[in-house]
């Protein structure tokens, strides 16, 4: 069975063939009849609605490629959305890591400095629809938001405020949040979101 553009291109020549033979029905009577004026008359309205069918056609022919250009564009993004999401988690893994240094050295200042920077960078993480519509993904991403959100408080008042702070719970906390950012960089890196949505 022949292909689409094999179709298109039978299509054509039969045109052309039934326009040469047209003119030359045409030309034929023109030489018997006195009426010539007639004949080309009909003969360019025979080409005229063959135009249109051939305008028509290449106007669908476009539709379609423009349909599967749009497809492979948007399949391309969504890649591109997968890989820099996966870099902005590697990034951000690492200054979890970063911060438990900084809390294990007891550089409070440095360590608070990271904290809200990565707070800012969990936020804007959480706004990808792509990992974090579904409530398994979202909560307890939410939750270790709302955690860190009070570690800053709290490593703020110490550092303002001279009072003391249990740096085994906030340790705790970051150790925590780099479980659930370790099990969603894992799941990106195999696909599993991609799968579930």
């Amino acid at each position: 069975m022949p292909d689409e553009e094999d179709q298109y291109s039978i299509k054509i020549g039969g045109a052309i063939v039934i326009s040469i033979v047209v003119a030359a029905l045409l030309c034929w009577l023109s030489f018997h009849f006195d009426r010539i004026g007639l004949f080309i008359s009909i003969f360019g309205s025979v080409a005229s609605l063959f135009g249109i069918w051939l305008a028509c056609k290449q106007i669908l022919t476009i539709k379609q490629i423009t349909t599967k250009t749009n497809k492979a564009v948007n399949s391309r993004l969504k890649n591109l959305n997968g890989y820099l999401t996966m870099a902005d988690m590697t990034r951000i893994i690492s200054s979890t890591k970063e911060i438990l240094g900084y809390l294990s050295s007891s550089k409070m200042e440095l360590a608070l400095l990271r904290m809200r920077d990565l707070r800012i960078e969990l936020v804007q993480l959480r706004q990808n629809t792509q990992i974090f519509g579904s409530a398994d993904v979202l909560l307890p991403m939410n939750k270790c938001i709302t955690t860190l959100g009070i570690d800053i408080e709290n490593i703020n008042n110490t550092i303002i405020k001279n009072r003391s702070i249990s740096l085994e719970t906030v340790t705790s906390n970051m150790d925590n949040l780099l479980s659930v950012l370790s099990e969603i960089e894992g799941k990106l890196k195999f696909n599993e979101y991609d799968k579930s949505n």
